[in-house]
């Protein structure tokens, strides 16, 4: 990415860049093309700077897929490390969301966000803190599901052993 402009507008720094790389694969073919069909501006909300909102606005390309053979005719150029396909938020951004609603939940963490410099609604805090996959350890287990022996040493007598819930 490279950044051509960094706008100061008061309570937001707007960040015009473009994107470096030539070449890009058709999703559909894999065929490399890098004939442009025609540009875009993608507006993604990214971290702070000193309690003010940043908005990186960055130019992607449209490109047309040179294999006649292709479904796709035209396709857009992403930046997967950036943000995700069809995201308004860069990775950071979401990931500070989900983590903030993760530990403080709605209201409050969009109250936090928010002096932070990242106004975002309850109901998205919610939504990012939902769509967080939680941290997969196989030792955890509901009390349920660990076995507790009616006498001690004797394992086969606790409910549950057997598969006879």
């Amino acid at each position: 990415m490279l950044v051509d402009e960094i706008v100061d507008q008061g309570e937001v720094v707007r960040i015009r860049a473009r994107t470096r790389s030539r070449w890009m694969a058709c999703p559909d073919c894999g065929r490399r093309t890098r004939r442009a069909h025609a540009y875009h501006v993608r507006r993604l909300a990214d971290l702070p700077i000193g309690g003010r909102g940043v908005v990186l606005e960055l130019r992607v390309r449209r490109l047309a897929c040179r294999n006649s053979a292709c479904a796709r005719r035209t396709f857009r150029e992403q930046v997967p490390r950036l943000a995700a396909r069809w995201a308004r938020r860069t990775l950071r951004s979401t990931s500070l969301i989900a983590g903030i609603g993760v530990s403080v939940a709605g209201r409050a963490g969009a109250a936090l966000l928010s002096r932070f410099g990242t106004r975002v609604s309850r109901s998205t805090v919610l939504r990012q803190a939902d769509q967080t996959p939680e941290p997969g350890d196989p030792l955890q287990a509901a009390f349920d599901d660990v076995p507790i022996p009616a006498e001690p040493g004797r394992w086969g007598a606790c409910r549950g052993a057997r598969g006879d819930r």
